[in-house]
């Protein structure tokens, strides 16, 4: 995509499989980059790591992500900074655990009660820098939390209560009301939501607060969104509302709106539209250009002349680092400050978790319905509340903005149709089936006429983890065990021809499947090095790959 005004262009670079390897956004004169950014993959197609550098940063900041054997995110590391998070989740995805090595941030959560169902959170408990809070949910008939209680556990001689959240919803489930404080009482505060026919979210405005709106500095405000047939925002309007002899002579209450934000909005990759904002115009003419990952999660933006901020995320949604939040930041999405929730189309986002069930969960039954993006927010999307997307889709990925494939990405073909693409898939999934290869490798056969990489290749690097661990991602790769040898040898092998043995030592030995020497002769496996590269013949055997014991 191009920008002229601010001369800025974006590319992007797309590997065999169609997948984006790298984007790279930069001024087209003096050719400072702007963001760049770098995604690896493993053999299943799901991101590994993630590699992010902007204008405002000396070095790359480097992401880790490892999965379970159901592709849901079980670890997340930032290399260089020593955040290292895990994840442990029940059977239908609900997280009971989200836990940082050194101890600084435990959470544990709590579901199921006789009187409402197994997958209602009832009640989480976060152990942070010395400091224990517990956190208790309410519910009405149809599952969307209608209460949220912050107590200290640990006050003596009683839990005290430090905060407490109301949500009111429409007969279509639709949050209309938000109340923080007690309700009952005068000094708390109440926000109204208004939304279309569609679903999408037109007018929030404060309805009640501590102090009157008569008081002159204490104005209730007020947000107008004009949307599109499509649901996108075209403009933003804020407003004051008042009342008192200073804004009216009759006491009456009046509300004055004034716009802020005239949205242009982008079209997602291959022709989809959705609600993508590349450029803001503001009243005074000024321009704001948004520069978007693979996710359309906001990483920079500019306004020529006045500034310049950048961002960067964990895998749910948080600001990296402590850093501002934009309004519309985190899969595109709106932030709302008065609570700390993203507004996702037709349900409220808070880190992991919906507030309220999935419409459309019968699609999905086997996973929990409050569950976000199938618990593998870097390999999926649910911009409206309705239904993740991958973000490799051939047929809606989110984060590109009207994008150019570069030569040599051959896979997807962007001229097949919706329906055409079905049936290719469907009958990639039953050779895949009866070939014992993935989806990814059959496809990359059927267009470019060889595999991409090996699964010894892609899978990644084991040095330090544990027997256990290690095990667990071999499995998630798509290995399986073949038990241990006499010699004390353990072989896990992949449908690929791929080979993982574990010395009696802890030393890796990974091979790659059987390949013919160029200048012909017995055929053998190549053994590859943690880095995915094939190591030559003639160098030494070990590698420095290693587990602890």
């Amino acid at each position: 995509m191009k920008y002229p005004e601010a001369q800025i262009t974006t590319d992007y670079w797309y590997n065999k499989r169609g997948w984006l390897d790298s984007l790279e956004s930069q001024y087209t004169i003096v050719a400072p980059k702007i963001f760049q950014q770098k995604l690896s993959y493993d053999s299943v197609g799901r991101i590994v790591k993630q590699e992010s550098k902007n204008g405002g940063q000396g070095s790359w900041l480097v992401q880790g992500y490892e999965y379970d054997g159901v592709d849901r995110l079980q670890k997340w590391s930032r290399l260089g900074v020593g955040d290292t998070v895990l994840y442990e989740y029940d059977k239908v995805g609900n997280r009971t655990l989200s836990a940082r090595i050194d101890g600084q941030d435990v959470r544990t959560y709590q579901y199921g009660a006789p009187t409402s169902g197994p997958n209602r959170l009832e009640w989480s408990r976060q152990e942070q820098g010395g400091v224990t809070t517990r956190t208790d949910y309410g519910y009405n008939l149809n599952g969307s939390i209608v209460e949220r209680k912050v107590t200290d556990p640990m006050a003596i001689p009683l839990p005290t209560l430090l905060s407490e959240d109301h949500f009111g919803y429409s007969y279509r489930e639709l949050n209309w009301k938000y109340q923080n404080g007690n309700p009952w009482e005068n000094n708390h505060w109440d926000w109204r939501y208004r939304y279309n026919a569609q679903g999408e979210r037109e007018q929030k405005r404060l309805y009640h607060g501590p102090l009157p709106d008569s008081i002159v500095g204490q104005p209730y405000p007020w947000v107008q969104y004009l949307l599109g047939g499509s649901k996108e925002q075209l403009a933003v309007w804020h407003g004051q509302q008042m009342s008192g002899p200073f804004c009216d002579t009759a006491w009456r209450r009046n509300v004055f709106l004034y716009p802020t934000e005239y949205l242009t909005n982008g079209i997602g990759w291959n022709g989809v539209h959705e609600d993508l904002t590349p450029i803001i115009t503001k009243p005074d003419g000024s321009k704001e250009y948004r520069i978007s990952d693979h996710l359309a999660s906001l990483r920079a933006s500019l306004t020529p002349g006045i500034s310049t901020k950048y961002y960067d995320y964990d895998p749910w949604g948080n600001v990296l680092g402590g850093g501002t939040v934009a309004r519309r930041g985190f899969n595109e999405n709106e932030k709302d400050r008065e609570n700390g929730l993203f507004s996702l189309g037709v349900r409220k986002y808070e880190e992991g978790r919906f507030l309220s069930i999935d419409p459309l969960f019968e699609k999905e039954a086997e996973i929990s319905p409050y569950v976000y993006a199938g618990n593998a927010p870097l390999n999926y999307v649910d911009p409206d509340g309705m239904q993740r997307k991958e973000t490799n889709n051939p047929q809606g990925y989110r984060g590109m903005q009207t994008a150019v494939d570069k030569p040599g990405a051959t896979f997807p073909n962007p001229s097949l149709s919706s329906d055409q693409w079905s049936k290719i898939m469907a009958s990639a999934e039953k050779v895949a089936f009866m070939t014992g290869m993935n989806t990814g490798q059959i496809l990359d056969l059927w267009f470019n006429g060889s595999v991409a990489s090996s699964a010894s290749e892609t899978l990644q690097d084991l040095t330090g983890k544990t027997l256990e661990e290690a095990q667990k991602i071999l499995e998630g790769a798509g290995f399986k065990d073949q038990g241990t040898t006499e010699g004390g040898y353990k072989k896990w092998y992949h449908p690929d021809g791929s080979r993982v043995q574990i010395r009696p030592d802890g030393e890796i030995v990974r091979t790659g499947p059987k390949v013919e020497p160029a200048g012909g002769g017995t055929k053998y496996r190549p053994r590859i090095g943690p880095d995915g590269k094939k190591i030559p013949q003639d160098a030494p055997h070990n590698t420095g790959e290693t587990v602890t014991k």
